[in-house]
Order: C-alpha cells, then sequence, then structure tokens
C-alpha cells in the first residue's frame, strides 16, 4: 500500500492549515504505515494534535513540532503524550525531514 491509497482524513485532518500541509500529510501517512488506526499509538497522538491545530515547523533544517492552536494546553498534553514517546517522535521526524529535504534517512 502507498501513501496515497490511504484517505484523506489520514493524512491532514485539517486542510485549512496550509503552510505545513505537506509536512504533515507525510508525517501521518509515514506513522500510519508503523500503526495503522491505534488511536493509542503515536499515529492516533500526532492525529489529535494536528485535529486541534498543532503546527509543523522547519527549525535550522529539521521538522519540529509545535503548540499552534494548542497554545494553552499544550504543555500539559506534551507531557502526557508526547514526552513518553520522545524517541520514537524524534526518529520519525528524522526520517520525515529527510524524506522531504531528499537526504537519506539513516
Amino acid at each position: 500500500m502507498t501513501m496515497t491509497t490511504y484517505p484523506e482524513h489520514h493524512l491532514d485532518p485539517r486542510p485549512d492549515l496550509t503552510d505545513d500541509a505537506a509536512e504533515w500529510t507525510a508525517l501521518l501517512a509515514t506513522q500510519f504505515v508503523r500503526d495503522g488506526n491505534d488511536q493509542h499509538g503515536l499515529y492516533g497522538v500526532l492525529h489529535g494534535f494536528r485535529c486541534e491545530g498543532a503546527r509543523l515547523v522547519n527549525v535550522r533544517g529539521r521538522l519540529r513540532l509545535e503548540a499552534g492552536e494548542l497554545a494553552e494546553e499544550y504543555p500539559a498534553l506534551r507531557s502526557v503524550y508526547l514526552v513518553p514517546r520522545r524517541n520514537e517522535l524524534s526518529r520519525l521526524l528524522d526520517v520525515v525531514t529527510d524524506r522531504l529535504t531528499g537526504r537519506n534517512a539513516a
């Protein structure tokens, strides 16, 4: 199954946020291949963060997840959902950054 065969809602659930739509599509599609629809896996967590308006930004050549519309809630949500998965998330961000920039992912 290729990335383009997934239903669109699996790729970026916030089509109104266009600035980072390509990054979110790549991030969610990559993790969907690993997790499927496991709502308790990293895919489910990231999908939820994006639904609530989280953003992906390029910081010194690397993607970084930022609060976006979750400004007030982000620190608490980050502690509960992202910090325990920080190693997996970091690897995912590296893979997606490399894919989007044409670098080889390790």
